[in-house]
């Protein structure tokens, strides 16, 4: 299951930057035990910066023992944490780092600068993505596209300079308590503060989302409609002051089989994308389609459809 660790730097001097365990939300610097498999995966890396300039970066490595050639330097001119004076974020948000083989218990090298070991300009944010190797998250079902839009960009949803229960400014409107809803794709806006951390949380699962967009090939997160309606599922923030933010959460709606069915919802049917160049689209992400109780197909041809991404391992 990959698990993204939030992590920010307020300076690029360089620095080393706080990464925080999504589940406790405490800060680490190596990869924590957990689960049966002691060996995980370097998936990628989403970060976006408080200043648009060329000479920013961030650079990664995992190891002990590495040298340092080994790190990766990724750009940080392609997401601004200040959207003010900017466009609405919509691009993909994600680097591939290849999947290479880590331990649970080594060190995790990140530092926020500008040209490679040079002092760089304002600050960074953003979520580093492991493949824990435990049991694979499910694959994301057939259904009905449903849209979440958390938080608000002034007032009661702000996040504060620690992490901030924002679970009051989940979206208030009511889910169907007995349907499935999974997080395919989500896309983060800042008012105007740098999003040093957004964890969801529904049991001991967890999803750390970055500002802009991100795609998921597999399940991000899931939960019920009773749990959602129940407050079930929470939410932190961390901002580098207050400020607000909005989190458009996408998700597929699909039938939990037995119990009682909505009578009055609309019936569960099946994704029809059309393919555009260049575009991900929501049939590619989907992977077995199965019978629904309300609606939908049983089209297992599809098995496997969207799962070969930079996310699985």
């Amino acid at each position: 299951m990959i698990r993204g660790y939030p992590f920010w730097s307020d300076a690029l001097a360089p620095t080393t930057p706080t990464i925080y365990d999504p589940l406790l939300r405490n800060a680490i610097t190596t990869l924590p035990f957990r689960g049966n498999s002691r060996k995980q995966k370097l998936m990628g890396i989403s970060v976006a910066a408080g200043t648009r300039t060329l000479a920013n970066s961030v650079r990664i490595k995992i190891g002990n023992s590495l040298p340092d050639y080994r790190y990766i330097t990724v750009p940080l001119n392609g997401h601004q944490h200040d959207l003010g004076g900017e466009a609405q974020v919509a691009d993909v948000n994600y680097f591939d780092l290849g999947g290479q083989e880590i331990l649970e218990g080594e060190a995790i090298s990140i530092s926020g600068q500008g040209l490679e070991g040079a002092a760089g300009t304002g600050a960074m944010a953003g979520v580093l993505y492991v493949d824990d190797l435990e049991p694979e998250a499910p694959g994301i079902p057939d259904g009905n596209i449903v849209c979440l839009v958390h938080g608000a960009l002034a007032g009661g949803g702000d996040a504060g300079n620690t992490l901030t229960d924002l679970t009051a400014s989940l979206d208030g409107r009511n889910l169907e308590n007995n349907r499935l809803y999974t997080v395919f794709q989500t896309v983060l806006e800042p008012e105007d503060q740098a999003i040093e951390a957004c964890i969801f949380q529904c049991g001991n699962n967890t999803l750390s989302i970055p500002v802009g967009k991100m795609v998921y090939p597999r399940a991000a997160l899931q939960f019920s409609g009773l749990e959602y309606n129940s407050g079930n599922v929470a939410w932190w923030a961390q901002a580098a002051a207050a400020g607000g933010m909005i989190c458009y959460m996408y998700c597929i709606e699909s039938s939990i089989s037995g119990g009682p069915q909505p009578k009055n919802a609309p019936e569960v049917q099946s994704i029809q994308s059309l393919k555009i160049p260049g575009t991900t689209t929501v049939g590619e992400l989907v992977g077995a389609r199965i019978p629904s109780m309300i609606g939908g197909t049983n089209n297992r041809a599809n098995l496997g459809r969207g799962m070969l991404s930079p996310l699985r391992r």
